[in-house]
């Protein structure tokens, strides 16, 4: 196996998946854990922390894939607030 893999499976381990309501079972069928999976529809937040909010935003995308294919899917934009002062970092 190489390091690319190692580190990408590292790192699927530790991350949060925050998808569009209706497809936590698309990732759990890819081997996500639940909890590790959080659904927001437009305007829900998530509160990740303290000091970290994620906001569920509505984007302009379909997931058309045929002129007469019906949208399936929610598309989302996520909007990060961090209520901290992140000058004192730089």
């Amino acid at each position: 196996m190489n390091l690319k893999r190692v580190l990408l499976l590292l790192l699927l381990c530790f991350l949060d998946y925050f998808v569009c309501k209706g497809m936590k079972e698309w990732f759990i069928d890819r081997g996500i854990k639940a909890e590790k999976i959080h659904e927001l529809t437009w305007w829900e937040s998530y509160p990740y922390s303290e000091d970290l909010k994620m906001v569920c935003t509505p984007c302009q995308h379909w997931t058309k894939r045929k002129i007469h294919q019906k949208i399936q899917i929610l598309q989302r934009s996520v909007l990060i607030i961090y209520s901290r002062n992140i000058n004192q970092y730089l």
